[in-house]
């Protein structure tokens, strides 16, 4: 089982010991697969609108397991769109530092699409993006496939989410974004908003020929600033690298 990992020597002159945990894979383990972080980032793009999904696994089987695929992926999203070709959707992995690139998988739901990756025990973060037509409201509506206690919604500040159950975080507004929340989801229950007016943000940084790169500082709800130094660090590197990479392997 091969899995995105990172470390370094900290003094070549000294004598350093590594620990490597390796753990019995199983095939069975869906059930113990859980969400325990979820944003979803609405941004521009040349399309008019990305969605990154940015959402954080956890694998709680006891005794420790590594989950991996039967075939048919260990991680599942449901999008708001239909998805028909598996190159509309970006998806990356990652549980350290370095994101992997994985193929999006499509399932028996034209919603829904699963990521093949190892899950070792703790949590793996992957980050799912789709991009589309957008003219000034976009009507999201996808179904939770975990229970989770918070679903958080970040969108630029002039743009609002309007939606049952979605209320924004104090705060929020002097960073640019602002951010919305909702408690208490269940596997099943139905994730239905409205995204309207503009995408642009007061800063922006762009460079020819790279993604754009859009800055902002999430301060406010504590429960929130835990994804927040997670999602939008690694996660910014993570989106990145997978863009790039498909960029690449569409010339």
């Amino acid at each position: 089982v091969s899995y995105s990992s990172s470390f370094a020597f900290l003094n070549g002159s000294s004598d350093t010991t590594i620990a490597l945990f390796v753990y019995e894979a199983t095939t069975e383990g869906a059930n113990a697969v859980s969400l325990t972080d979820a944003e979803l980032d609405f941004s521009r793009s040349d399309a008019g609108l990305r969605i990154d999904h940015i959402l954080r696994y956890g694998n709680d089987l006891d005794p420790p397991r590594s989950i991996v695929s039967n075939g048919e992926g260990t991680m599942r999203v449901c999008l708001p769109i239909q998805v028909t070709d598996p190159s509309r959707v970006i998806a990356a992995v990652s549980t350290g530092i370095v994101p992997v690139q994985r193929p999006a998988i499509l399932t028996d739901d034209p919603r829904v699409v699963a990521i093949d990756y190892p899950l070792r025990p703790g949590s793996t973060t992957a980050a799912v993006s789709v991009e589309v037509a957008y003219a000034n409201a976009f009507a999201y509506d996808a179904v939770m496939l975990y229970d989770i206690p918070a679903l958080f919604v970040v969108v630029p500040g002039g743009a609002r989410v309007n939606g049952e159950g979605f209320f924004p975080v104090p705060g929020e507004e002097e960073s640019g974004h602002i951010v919305y929340q909702k408690e208490n989801l269940a596997a099943g229950d139905r994730i239905s908003f409205t995204v309207t007016g503009s995408l642009a943000l007061p800063e922006t940084m762009e460079a020819p020929g790279m993604p754009r790169v859009e800055t902002r500082v999430i301060v406010g709800d504590p429960r929130f600033a835990g994804i927040q130094w997670y999602g939008m660090g690694a996660i910014l590197i993570l989106l990145i690298g997978a863009m790039l990479i498909a960029g690449g392997n569409r010339e």
